[in-house]
Parts: C-alpha cells; structure tokens; sequence
C-alpha cells in the first residue's frame, strides 16, 4: 500500500438525519449523524453531505439504497440525495457503491 490511507465513508441517507461512518485503513475513525429541521428543504441536506464529503475526501463511499417508500415527494428527494452523492463520488474519483438494507445487515452482522 506504500503508506496510503484508504478512506471509506458509508453513509445511511435521509432526508432528515443522515447517519456516516469514516473508516481508515478498516478501521473506525468517525461516526455521526447530520441532521436537518423538518422545515429546511432537502437543499440543505444535500449541502450538509458535500460538506462532509469534501472533508473527508473519502476513496470509497458506500451508500444504503433507498427503501421504496409510499411517499412520493420522500423517494423523489431520496433520489436527488443518492444522485448528489454518487455525482461527487465520480467528480472526485471515488469508488461508489450501494447494498440494499439485507446485504449491509449482513456485512455488519456480529455473529
């Protein structure tokens, strides 16, 4: 690996709270939750993540695909979401990939 960090930011999307994980090297480094009022639109949501994003500078993000949910308006905004993070994962060069909640389970599970 010649010295290099590899940087791993998992994310948990919402439109209110977003949970992340940084991990260095598979290790934990950081954790936390962005949170946004439920009066401030999506806009800001999406700012909280570039934010995070460009500190961070992650190599991979990994992303939990979003649950259909019967909210029209939620899912359109979950969409924009997914799309913004996975835009600046391709304009930063950063491997992204989604699992779908049953495949995450299943890597984090402590058996």
């Amino acid at each position: 690996m010649n010295g290099k960090h590899i940087k791993l930011l998992s994310l948990d999307t919402s439109t209110r709270n977003t949970g992340y994980a940084l991990y260095i090297n598979g290790k934990l480094q950081n954790y936390g939750v962005l949170t946004v009022k439920s009066r401030e639109p999506t806009d800001t949501m999406l700012l909280r993540l570039s934010e995070l994003l460009n500190e961070y500078k992650p190599d991979i993000v990994v992303v939990e695909n979003a649950v259909v949910v019967r909210n029209a308006r939620v899912q359109r905004d979950l969409t924009m979401i997914l799309g913004a993070i996975r835009f600046w994962s391709i304009q930063n060069g950063s491997c992204f990939y989604t699992l779908n909640p049953t495949e995450w389970r299943r890597l984090v599970k402590d058996d």
